[in-house]
This record gives structure tokens, sequence and C-alpha cells, in this order.
């Protein structure tokens, strides 16, 4: 049943999936209570399900008129099908039950651990993506609906937690969990046909310029790649993501792993994986562990700069906005999205490379009032422009259009 525009506002509830399970779960988890808390500030209810737990409350609601849309992010939750009345046919439950699907990821979609949502194509799922690069892929792959929004802060997660600028005990801040860059490329060591001795020297060759110079985008760099010598790109080739994701991931895992080498001599507190505190050299650099995002936001609350890694799969730019909320002044590499919306030197600051990030941190250990004002505006900024109001008045714009174009 299509629900007339001036309904959708004041509709009972809309529901937001998620997953423990899932590869990111935690996540959007704090994706989730953020939009859950925007929704419920405009007056629209939200019931928050585990999709892989609670299947039977996920199917009332689909079947239940007064459930306007759906939430769920990475696309976990975009596959759900239900069988129809022909024997062992399968068919799209948000498709069959006419309910749409606002889909908010930050990864590519064209990425090997994204496999799960490939098939999820159809009008009803809105692909809501905070990069150009992987709407463009989004569409390639045939997704009819996909839009680029901005992220969002963690107001309700970190906001309360925020220590004085005085009582911070951690100057400089690294959330980092960096995968081992070495196993990946042993994923091409074994490549013994024409196809995968031309896709092992791509990645050799990609690598090699994407560690030479951050502002090189490696899956955009992969695509020229491609062209440059006649393969196909289609993105629904499991050779291609394979291809795509060995790239994204080691060039990723390599960017961090030379970032901890460039500041390993400044009095830096890292929070990452135990696999980076087990090869390290005595060096200045302090290592705390934090499992769960959750954790990592907690110790985001009390530092005073964050360094914002690479990202080789997905959380990087979430660590960002974690900061932004927090009032950390924020130091980041080269990124379209964050320089479109801060301006360098007033609202956070950008590393070209890493000795000049090294550099930028020797600078903040003695400008202790000029990176407070950096923060405090950084802030500001950034609970502006990526509020999750401003997303969450996105999605039920986006349902208003969808249900009553004429309005």
């Amino acid at each position: 049943m299509l629900i007339p525009a001036h309904q959708i506002a004041t509709r009972t509830y809309a529901v937001v999936l998620t997953s423990d399970s899932a590869p990111s779960g935690t996540w959007n988890s704090l994706l989730a209570d953020e939009l859950a808390a925007a929704f419920e500030a405009i007056g629209l209810a939200v019931r928050t399900l585990d999709y892989r737990k609670n299947v039977q409350q996920v199917s009332a609601a689909l079947a239940d008129p007064d459930c306007c849309f759906f939430v769920c992010f990475s696309g976990f939750g975009s596959e759900l099908l239900l069988t129809s009345g022909t024997a062992g046919h399968l068919i799209a439950a948000f498709e069959h039950f006419r309910k749409p699907l606002f889909d908010l990821m930050d990864e590519s979609p064209a990425h090997e651990a994204m496999s799960h949502q490939i098939e999820s194509t159809g009008r009803m799922r809105h692909l809501l993506l905070t990069d150009p690069c992987n709407a463009y892929a989004a569409r390639l792959l045939g997704v009819e609906s996909v839009r680029t929004v901005r992220g969002i802060v963690f107001p309700k997660t970190v906001g309360a937690s925020t220590k004085p600028w005085s009582q911070r005990s951690v100057g400089i801040l690294l959330p980092i969990d960096t995968g081992d860059a070495e196993q990946v490329r042993r994923r091409h060591e074994t490549a013994d046909t024409y196809k995968g001795r031309a896709f092992r020297e791509i990645f050799e060759s990609v690598a090699e310029y994407a560690l030479s110079d951050l502002r090189v985008d490696p899956m955009v760099q992969t695509l020229i790649a491609c062209q440059d010598i006649g393969i196909p790109v289609d993105f629904r080739n499991p050779d291609l993501r394979f291809l795509l994701s060995s790239v994204i991931d080691y060039v990723g895992a390599a960017r961090n792993r030379c970032l901890i080498e460039a500041i390993e001599h400044l009095p830096v507190t890292v929070v990452g994986n135990a696999a980076l505190q087990a090869d390290q050299m005595p060096t200045t650099l302090r290592f705390i562990d934090a499992p769960t995002p959750r954790e990592l936001l907690a110790a985001v609350t009390d530092a005073k700069v964050v360094v914002c890694p690479f990202a080789s799969y997905s959380g990087a730019r979430q660590r960002a906005m974690a900061a932004f909320t927090a009032g950390a002044a924020v130091m980041a590499g080269p990124d379209e999205i964050l320089e479109a919306a801060f301006v360098h030197g007033k609202h956070m600051l950008t590393y070209r490379s890493f000795d000049e990030l090294a550099r930028l941190l020797e600078q903040a250990l003695h400008r202790d009032q000029e990176v407070q004002g950096l923060a405090i505006d950084g802030q500001a900024r950034a609970l502006d422009q990526f509020s999750p109001h401003n997303l969450a008045n996105t999605m039920l714009s986006i349902a208003r259009v969808q249900f009553q174009p004429a309005l």
C-alpha cells in the first residue's frame, strides 16, 4: 500500500536493520543509534532490529502498513529474499512489499566483501554512498537508485562523554587497524593464467604508484590500468572484484604501516590491533587496545589531536567523524570528501606525505592554543554539515518523492 506524502512523517515507525555478525556490524550499530535518535527528533518512531536474529519481527514489519520504510548499512539487510508462489522461486523482499530501503554505505560496493549485495538492484533500494567514486561503481553494478550523501557525526554516542580540553590526557591519538599487506600480495603469487599474470602486473604497478603519492586513489588507478590495456570494466565479474579488492586492501594496509613508521619517534597513543604492537621496535609510541568501535570512540573523547589513517576497507572516515564530534583536532590524509567540507588550517589539517604529517604533529605539541582553536571550529562545522538529522531528512524527502511524485 502506498503511503500519502503528508502521512509519512507521522506514520507509526521506520525500521533500522543491524547485524552484529556482519563484518562492520559494530560500526553499523553506532550508526543505527544516531539515525534512530535523529528520526525520533523529527517525529518518526524507530524500531532497531538485528535482521539475522529477529527474522519474524522483520517479516511482520515488511507486511505492516504502518511501517513506512527500512534503513540498513553497507548492504547488510538489502539481500533479504522470500519465497513466491512458485516452488523454489525467490524474490526480493523489499520489492515484493513495496517498502523503500535506505542503505547507507561507506565502502566500495565492488569490493569482494560486499558480494552479499550484488543482486540487490531493485528500485526500492536507495543506495546512499558517501563517496562519488563508489556511487559510480554502484551504478555500473546496476543499482537503480544511487545517491551521494554526506556521512554522519556521532553526537548521541560521543557528545555526553567528551572531556574538557584541559582534562584530556592524550595529546595525539592514532586510531588504526592495519591488515597484513604482504598476505594480500601473496594472493597474486599463485597466478598461472594469462589473465592472472596480467592482473598481478596491474596490482604491483598500481600499488607502487599509490604508495609513492598519497593523492592517488587505488580504485581509480586500477580502472585506468584496465582501460589502458583493454580489459573490460565489469564490476559484476568476480575476477575484476578480486583485483580491485586486493589493490584497495594492500594499499590501505601498506600506507598505514608507513604512517606508523613515520611518527614512531613522537609521543603518539596508538589504538589498534595487537599485530601492530607485536612487531614494533622500542619507540615512543604507546599502544592501547580498543576491540570495538564504541571503545575506540571513548578513547577519542580523551584526545586533543586525532590522526586519521587510510581506509583499507572501511571505517577510516568514521574515525574522522568521531574525532570532529569529540572536539579533537583532525589531521587527515588526502580525502576529497573532507577537503570539500572543511577548510585546511581552519577546521582541520591535511597532510600530503608522511614526512609532512610528522612535522605537523611536532608543531602541534607546542601550539596547544592553536590546536584547540582548530578543534573548536572543526567540531562546529562537522556538527552542522554532517548532522544525522540532515541524513534523516534526506531519507524522508526521498520517501515522499517516491510515494507521491506529484507533491
